[in-house]
């Protein structure tokens, strides 16, 4: 499996290049700075805990793992009414459920610039519109997501 996010300062490019610095045994992976999880989808454990201090994050991981139909129908809304005024609008809305925070990450991920994450004080996503249009990606599977063994996030924020 593939990370279904974009982050600025992710390890793809270290998997892609170096493949076999992760070739190691192990018991349990733990990873306590997610991101979009490029080296926990390359090894795919068996059993592991992933946190992030970021529990923005850590919420789509979760929602996607307890109910990830609910995530899905809400990013294909995010995907049939996007553009520029909607990007703006999902970006100072404030969602209740969990999957609908998590769609709205997905969207505003997908969608801003770079992939960028990034906050003001008042920790409010800040990042503006990007040049990609793409909300619904072809290779999309949350169902394998919700399914892979060892996934455990936990949030240390």
């Amino acid at each position: 499996m593939k990370p279904f996010l974009k982050w600025a300062g992710g390890k793809r490019w270290l998997v892609q290049r170096y493949p076999e610095i992760f070739d190691i045994a192990f018991d349990r992976y733990v990873e306590p700075s997610l991101g979009v999880g490029q080296s926990f989808f390359h090894l795919e454990p068996e059993r592991s805990v992933i946190s992030d201090v970021n529990p923005a994050l850590i919420n789509v991981y979760s929602a996607l793992q307890s109910d990830y139909r609910r995530v899905w129908s809400h990013l294909l809304v995010h995907a049939r009414n996007h553009n520029d005024a909607y990007y703006y609008e999902v970006r100072s809305k404030t969602f209740r459920s969990s999957a609908s925070r998590a769609a709205q990450f997905l969207y505003l991920n997908r969608t801003c610039w770079n992939g960028l994450y990034r906050e003001n004080l008042r920790g409010e996503f800040n990042v503006p519109r990007g040049t990609k249009n793409s909300v619904i990606f072809d290779d999309d599977d949350f169902a394998a997501i919700a399914e892979t063994p060892g996934i455990c996030p936990n949030s240390d924020g």
